[in-house]
């Protein structure tokens, strides 16, 4: 998630840094290219029943498609998760 002040909207090199992120935490880590879905927090609901981190999407809304690279993001994941 790609947190933001009230009324601020991200840039858009910020939308594919997290796109990125999310993907290289994923199974499809070892993939050239994933296609992200994202949208507005107030969109999101926890899916019932669901497993951890799975959500679902309110019909209706705004959904953007994003191409995530993990490939670009592995240095700084890696990095990051260095104690």
């Amino acid at each position: 998630m790609l947190r933001l002040q009230p009324g601020q909207e991200a840039a858009d090199a910020d939308v594919q840094f997290a796109a990125n992120l999310s993907c290289f935490f994923s199974k499809a880590r070892n993939s050239t290219e994933t296609v992200v879905d994202y949208t507005s927090p107030k969109h999101i609901s926890r899916a019932r029943g669901g497993y951890l981190g799975m959500v679902s999407i309110k019909q209706g809304s705004s959904v953007y498609t994003i191409w995530a690279r993990p490939g670009d993001v592995s240095e700084v994941a890696e990095a990051s998760a260095q104690p």
